[in-house]
Order: structure tokens, then C-alpha cells, then sequence
């Protein structure tokens, strides 16, 4: 068992057109702290730096005053540079870089309201098909004169729903706060919490 901390600065540009279409550029880097424990009753935690830049291109359409349907598809790819570290046991780890290719086809159904600020600005429902084209990395442990090598290889598809709200401070910001979960995915993630502050300029 075990958890992760991840923290990050992203840096956005959009292009957006009255016709509804659209397109966003994401770059971002952060690091991964991450801990667990073995079945072996050993501990281990590390960190990871990693950066990521993604393209999505998507549309817009009301469904009437209320409702709106936007279809996406997205292209990120991640980069995870490796961390060597010693487990409470004194096993020594050595983590190689990574990398990955995700794709993301979605949709997200929002109900939007005409709010004054402070006020929720639309609520969302959200759904996506996620397939990882690179995804992989390779680790070593060593344990006295044991070692062992293994790779794991993360080219996988899995679903991603979540739900989700933005709330209105002024015209150039927004608060934004979601929750994800994830299905059919090697490796699962039960909740996932995002938040944060958009500014516009």
C-alpha cells in the first residue's frame, strides 16, 4: 500500500472560437513524492520530477439556455525522471527515466448558470477513454548480493469519470475544483482531487 503527493505549476494557452471550437496548450512541471509499504513490513519514499506538455482540441455546443455537450480529444505526453533511494531495510533502488504517449478521447456535459460572483458558474459531469502508447519504466533493487530488475510496462487503456465545478471571482478568474475516479486501468487510482485558480489576461 502507499500514496502520493504531487505539486505543480502549469502554464496554459488557449484559442477559442465563437463557433465553439477550440484549441488548448498545456505545459506543466512538478514533482511526485511518493511512500509505501511492502508486503515484507519495509518502507520506502522517493520523489520524482517530471514535466509534461499536452494539445487538446475540442468543441462546444448548447444544447439550449441551460445545457452544453463538449467533445475532446487530447494528446499528452510525460516525462518522469528516476530517483535513487534506500528502503528502511537498507534495500537500495534505482528508478530509470520514463516516459509516455497518452491518448484521450471525452466529453463533458456541464449545466451553466448566468451566477454573480462567488457564485458556482457551471456544475459537470465528465468522461474520457484513455490509451498510454509508451508507457514504461524500468527499476533494479538490490538487497545485500541480491538484485533484482524489474520493467513495467504501462501501455494500457482505461476509462475516467469525474464531476466537477467552477466557480466565478471575477471575469479574468476562476476557482475550479473536480474529482476523478478511474476504471479498468493495471493500476488503480480510487479518487483523484483537483483544484486550483485559473487567471485570465
Amino acid at each position: 500500500m502507499g500514496n502520493q503527493k504531487a505539486t505543480a505549476v502549469s502554464f496554459y494557452g488557449t484559442n477559442l472560437r465563437d463557433s465553439g471550437h477550440y484549441v488548448d496548450i498545456v505545459a506543466r512541471i512538478g514533482k511526485i513524492l511518493s511512500e509505501y509499504d511492502s508486503s515484507y513490513t519495509d518502507h520506502g519514499s522517493f520523489g520524482n520530477w517530471g514535466t509534461t506538455v499536452s494539445a487538446e482540441y475540442g468543441r462546444k455546443q448548447m444544447m439550449n439556455e441551460d445545457w452544453s455537450i463538449e467533445t475532446q480529444g487530447q494528446l499528452t505526453y510525460s516525462y518522469l525522471w528516476g530517483d535513487d533511494y534506500t528502503t528502511r531495510n537498507g534495500a537500495k533502488v534505482h528508478q530509470d527515466n520514463a516516459d509516455s504517449l497518452v491518448g484521450r478521447l471525452g466529453f463533458v456535459v456541464s449545466r451553466e448558470y448566468d451566477s454573480p460572483a462567488n457564485k458556482p458558474h457551471r456544475v459537470y459531469f465528465k468522461a474520457s477513454l484513455m490509451h498510454d502508447f509508451l508507457g514504461g519504466t524500468t527499476s533494479q533493487i538490490t538487497d545485500g548480493s541480491k538484485s533484482f530488475t524489474g520493467q513495467d510496462k504501462r501501455r494500457d487503456t482505461w476509462v475516467v469519470v469525474g464531476l466537477g465545478t467552477d466557480i466565478r471571482f471575477a471575469d479574468n478568474r476562476q476557482f475550479y475544483f473536480d474529482v476523478e475516479r478511474t476504471f479498468g486501468a493495471d493500476i488503480q487510482t480510487k479518487y483523484r482531487f483537483n483544484t486550483g485558480l485559473r487567471v485570465a489576461f
